[in-house]
Formats: C-alpha cells, sequence, structure tokens
C-alpha cells in the first residue's frame, strides 16, 4: 500500500546511513595502517555526501506528500499522492494513520530536509575555516560537492540543493 512505501522511503536513508556509519568505524578497527584506513574513511564519507545530495529532493518531497491534499465536494479531503488515504487527524477521541504521517513527515522534513543542508554546510564551513579545502583528505571527503565551484563558494552546491527544494515545494503544495 502507498502508506508502506511511504514509510520505507522514510526508513531507508536511516538504514543506508546506519550501514555507512558501521562500514567506516569497521575500517577503523579492522585496518592498522593509518592512511590506508583514512582513505577507506573518506570514501565512505564521500558516498554519504553523494547520496545526501542526490537523494535530497527525493527524500524531502516524500516527506511532506501527507500535507498535500484535495477537498473534495463533500468537503472530505483525501491526499493527492493516495486518494485512498482521508486527510483526517482524528476518528474519534483517537489520531487516525494519516495524522501518524503527518506527524511522522513533518519530524522527517525538518531531519531530512533541514539537517542534511545543515550538515553538509557545516562539513565544508569547518573545512573552510580550518583552511583544509585544497588538503587531499577534503578533497577525498567533500570534493564531489565543492570541487566545480571556487573556493569561495563552496556552498553553492547546497544552495543549489535549497533552490530545487523549493521548486518541488511549490509544486507539491500548490
Amino acid at each position: 500500500s502507498y502508506t508502506q512505501k511511504w514509510y520505507s522511503a522514510m526508513i531507508l536513508p536511516l538504514f543506508v546511513g546506519g550501514y555507512l556509519v558501521m562500514q567506516y568505524y569497521l575500517y577503523e578497527a579492522c585496518i592498522a595502517h593509518v592512511l590506508i584506513r583514512k582513505q577507506h574513511q573518506n570514501k565512505v564519507i564521500n558516498t554519504a555526501c553523494i547520496m545526501m545530495v542526490l537523494l535530497y529532493v527525493f527524500v524531502t518531497a516524500k516527506t511532506i506528500e501527507p500535507y498535500a491534499c484535495t477537498e473534495w465536494e463533500d468537503k472530505s479531503k483525501t491526499m493527492n499522492a493516495d486518494p485512498n488515504v482521508e486527510c483526517v487527524w482524528f476518528r474519534g477521541n483517537e489520531f487516525t494513520k494519516y495524522a501518524e504521517m503527518a506527524m511522522l513527515g513533518m519530524f522527517f522534513f525538518i531531519f531530512y530536509g533541514v539537517g542534511i543542508p545543515v550538515t553538509l554546510f557545516s562539513m565544508l564551513y569547518k573545512a573552510k575555516i580550518n583552511h583544509t579545502m585544497g588538503s587531499v583528505m577534503t578533497k577525498e571527503k567533500f570534493g564531489w560537492i565543492y570541487i566545480r565551484f571556487t573556493y569561495e563558494y563552496y556552498f553553492w552546491e547546497i544552495a543549489i540543493m535549497c533552490r530545487k527544494f523549493l521548486f518541488v515545494l511549490v509544486i507539491l503544495l500548490s
């Protein structure tokens, strides 16, 4: 059903992130040579950053799908993504499945929609402040995000992500 797919879309990035964290610490435990270990760990961080950038719009758009509802002539409201789901928060004194999705959607909207750009920006800003943007280690970790732009515009990929998200937000909620 739609709700199961929606929950899967919300949880899947957490599992993938957990796998990458596990892989990062597995390299920490299993590879004794510091440079080789750091190289592998940097690849894991790079993979996580690439996935965050590529999946950002999809995942964040999914988080707000429960809020895109259509009101019908009989004053009932249904979700645009699944007309079988009524946009009703309470049935009697109990929360509905829609209410659960809407509340989780708001949590994941903040977690993914705000958290991903803030996390990427903070990592890049730290590298900028520490004057390590040109170092091999920083390029191995985050190069994919900022290497196309000059160092003073290291944040531009994040600005592009936010612009794409605003575009999707306007389309979904209009």
